[in-house]
């Protein structure tokens, strides 16, 4: 679901200029996807990839930053707070975007650890069974018999983490590293994004005016820093129209 809402998005930037209508429709589909989005994500966590904790933790956090960033550009649109709705537009996008440097990570991650495999993971008896049923499985890992005579319906068994080995090896290898690469896309996106606003602040600037002009036009009390800008909720010097 979020690859559906970055293309909405994507073609969302080329016509804001020239359709206002259909920016704003399509801005709240977008809103709907990455809601469904992040609902799903939540659903499955506890099973994607393992499941490991630190899996389900960087997803619930990618969860809450998205969640909170659109939820930060809905508001500031709302308030006709342009330049604001634009960065936390941007960062909803560079967050939920990290799902694709993800998986450049985890395949190169997981390549470089079956150079040499000497990583293992638990993994279940059942799963184990699903890939190759019980003659199978029993002959590569006996401790599975526990599994089947039901004594252990939980067993679980180490299994190395080999990109180049069998089914059950080459999915442990992508288990194994996903909580990583989660992580540390997460990480990148969160920070290009915040270099990427530091280097564009005459979009910004240019934006702020024609904020400053359409709240004044639509009688807010303090046009110009009616939504949530650092000089009405921080320290920072309060902001003046150039004239």
């Amino acid at each position: 679901m979020q690859p559906r809402g970055n293309v909405f998005t994507t073609r969302d930037w080329a016509i804001r200029y020239k359709a206002i209508l259909f920016h704003r429709v399509n801005g709240y589909i977008v809103i709907l996807l990455v809601l469904i989005s992040n609902a799903g994500a939540l659903i499955i966590a506890r099973h994607s990839f393992g499941g490991l904790m630190p899996t389900q933790a960087a997803v619930g956090l990618l969860v809450i930053l998205s969640t909170a960033a659109i939820g930060m550009a809905y508001y500031n649109v709302k308030r006709l707070q342009l330049e604001q709705h634009r960065a936390w537009m941007l960062r909803t996008f560079f967050y939920m975007g990290c799902i694709i440097t993800t998986r450049v990570i985890l395949i190169a991650s997981s390549a470089i650890i079956s150079i040499a495999p000497k990583y293992y993971m638990a993994q279940p008896c059942d799963k184990i069974d699903y890939l190759f049923g019980t003659e199978v499985a029993l002959a590569r890992y006996p401790d599975c018999a526990s599994f089947y005579n039901g004594s252990h319906p939980a067993q679980n068994v180490l299994v190395l983490g080999d990109l180049n080995g069998s089914p059950d090896e080459l999915g442990t290898a992508l288990n194994i590293n996903f909580g990583m690469a989660l992580w540390l896309a997460m990480f990148i996106h969160a920070l290009g994004v915040e270099i990427y606003l530091q280097l564009t602040p005459r979009e910004s600037q240019r934006l702020r005016k024609i904020s400053y002009t359409r709240q004044l036009e639509a009688g807010f009390r303090d046009p110009g820093r009616a939504g949530l800008t650092v000089d009405k909720i921080g320290d920072s010097e309060p902001w003046v129209p150039s004239t």
